[in-house]
């Protein structure tokens, strides 16, 4: 992994602590010069003032003074070289502080040699330039081992996720439980990578699943195609019997993958207020219009939340299970806590109660192939329920017949 977050990080931070090094040694600089040059204008306006009230200005050797335009000591030649005002003055490689007042009725100048204070700064302020480099120099390498050191949670969870794919997506990033952001990051790409195995894993096997369950039909559909090549044209019992078999299979493809394809789905829709009955009366009105005339009894009514479209294939499987596995009556009894489908069939044996919500699972496979299952509509009933988060159970005694419960509350 390059480094250029390191990079940018370590920069950006040297920048920060070069311009607070910068600015407090130039500040340091400043007022130590200030307070010096400040002092030693006190001492010139105080030596001035003391011999002012003497009238004793000719006794002023070691000053450059002027009074009233009139200059009475010079010891370092300055006169008509520097400006009669306050600041410091550069003459001949010396440095010197003009100061101006005035006492009384005299407009008073005076000049002090600073020379050796202002070289002393200069000094000063070279030392401080070598500290400033050496403090940023040193801050760029503290800034890279602490940005190196802080980023390598960051390499340690790319090169997690760079180690990931397709054929291993069970794999899981490390979580230290350090609680900052970084772990909380790792948390979040887990849970990204659970959806995204899940979803995976859903349309990895709804191609296996129609690639499963699809080979029948279009096996039957092949040989009966056969058929109609060789006689159908001849023999129209043949042709009609060969078209209604192909439109069966048609019909059981269309199930299969329609089925299938609400298995591959990840996520439920918004869930609103059902009135179960109106859906039961709903569903046995279409099984009645293909041709269904069985003695099903309804009871009961109650109002869940749940998603419609998935209530109502869990109905449509539960009915049609009941139609197909059983000659006598069938009750249909709505609680306020479930909806129980019970049969007068030939029962499940109990060793296989706890596999009949597998998918292509058949208690009997070739009565289930003749009454028309896949082996799918039971294992829809309970996903889509738990998407819903209800549950499904069964009760079943071999001859008396068979009970499928959908709980959505405590069971009463």
């Amino acid at each position: 992994m390059d480094m250029k977050i390191t990079w940018r990080l370590t920069l950006f931070s040297t920048f920060i602590v070069s311009v607070v090094i910068l600015g407090m040694f130039f500040m340091l600089y400043e007022n130590v010069k200030l307070s010096l040059m400040n002092s030693h204008r006190r001492h010139i306006i105080a030596v001035i003032r003391t011999y002012s009230r003497r009238g004793m200005f000719a006794g002023i050797r070691k000053i450059f003074l002027v009074v009233n335009g009139k200059v009475l000591s010079d010891p370092f030649s300055l006169t008509g070289k520097i400006p009669y005002k306050d600041g410091i003055y550069e003459y001949d490689g010396e440095y010197y502080i003009g100061v101006s007042l005035e006492v009384g009725d005299k407009k008073i100048f005076a000049a002090s040699y600073v020379t050796t204070i202002v070289k002393g700064m200069q000094e000063v302020s070279h030392r401080l330039v070598l500290f400033a480099v050496a403090g940023i120099a040193l801050s760029f390498f503290a800034a890279f081992t602490i940005a190196n050191f802080s980023l390598s949670p960051l390499r340690r969870i790319l090169r997690g996720i760079e180690g990931i794919s397709a054929s291993s997506l069970e794999k899981r990033l490390e979580v230290v439980g350090s609680g900052d952001e970084l772990d909380t990051l790792a948390k979040e790409i887990n849970r990204m990578l659970d959806r995204i195995e899940r979803s995976y894993r859903a349309q990895e096997r709804f191609v296996h699943d129609v690639s499963h369950e699809l080979k029948n039909p279009l096996s039957s559909m092949k040989g009966f195609i056969g058929v109609l090549k060789k006689w159908g044209f001849d023999d129209e019992k043949i042709f009609h019997e060969s078209t209604n078999e192909i439109e069966k299979s048609i019909d059981e493809m269309s199930s299969v993958v329609e089925e299938l394809l609400m298995l591959s789905k990840e996520e439920t829709t918004e869930e609103e207020s059902v009135d179960v009955k109106s859906l039961v009366l709903e569903v046995l009105k279409d099984f009645h219009l293909r041709g269904s005339e069985r003695e099903i009894e309804v009871e009961g009514e109650a109002v869940v939340r749940a998603n419609p479209d998935y209530l109502k294939i869990i109905i449509r499987n539960l009915i049609d299970n009941a139609l197909k596995y059983s000659e006598g009556r069938i009750w249909i009894k709505i609680k306020g806590c479930c909806l129980e489908v019970s049969d007068e069939g030939e029962g499940i044996p109990k060793e296989e109660l706890d596999k009949i919500f597998d998918k292509f699972y058949r208690v009997d496979r070739s009565r289930d192939r003749r009454k028309g299952g896949h082996g799918i509509g039971l294992s829809l009933v309970k996903e889509l329920a738990e998407k819903m988060k209800m549950r499904v159970e069964v009760e079943s005694d071999l001859g008396k017949g068979s009970t499928f419960r959908v709980v959505w509350g405590e069971k009463s």
